[in-house]
């Protein structure tokens, strides 16, 4: 069974029926009920998942095991990515806000760890760099741009639920896109970029 995607999963559970499907394919499953049901038993042998309060849970050793392999999927040294970035960025403050074009460096790895685990979202070092430069270069004109912290990630409220917005992501999906920089956003609405 060939399972394709054209998007990258954007929830936890969609990447986990990715998984259990790919899981199925490679050992020739038939039943994804036996498979799923197996599976959990050996977790629960391990001693991996509990059940409490008549819900299944992981254990606090299989959210140890969870953490290491997220600290282990990073695409790239964050910090140094981080610093790359912020020589991007112009140096002072957005004139007549205060706010720092810049944000320091252990911001920008704490926003770009949270953007990658929460968006299960994945990209190289030179992507992020390539995106930050093409949207800071797109507003040449002098208009507002969002500052780095808010470029890496922004939550915002939509239909009353808070919702993370990432135009480093959006601008990384356009270059995969082979969209040119000159074909950037309307810059109608840049009272929302900071």
């Amino acid at each position: 069974m060939a399972v394709t995607v054209n998007n990258a999963p954007s929830s936890l559970d969609e990447l986990g029926v990715l998984l259990v499907l790919k899981a199925m394919s490679e050992t020739k499953a038939k039943s994804a009920t036996a498979y799923f049901t197996r599976t959990l038993n050996k977790l629960i042998n391990q001693g991996l998942v509990i059940s409490q309060d008549g819900r299944m849970v992981i254990t606090e050793q299989a959210q140890s095991i969870m953490d290491t392999i997220d600290e282990g999927e990073k695409p790239t040294n964050l910090t140094a990515l981080a610093s790359q970035m912020r020589e991007v960025y112009p140096a002072g403050e957005q004139p007549g806000t205060g706010h720092l074009w810049r944000c320091s460096v252990p911001t920008a790895v704490e926003r770009l760890t949270k953007l990658i685990k929460k968006k299960n979202f994945s990209f190289t070092a030179e992507e992020a760099i390539e995106a930050t430069k093409a949207y800071v270069n797109s507003y040449s004109n002098g208009a507002k741009i969002r500052t780095m912290q808010y470029f890496i990630f922004k939550n915002v409220i939509e239909d009353g639920e808070e919702v993370m917005k990432s135009e480093l992501m959006e601008w990384i999906y356009r270059i995969r896109d082979g969209i040119e920089a000159q074909q950037s956003y309307q810059q109608t609405e840049l009272s929302n970029f900071y």
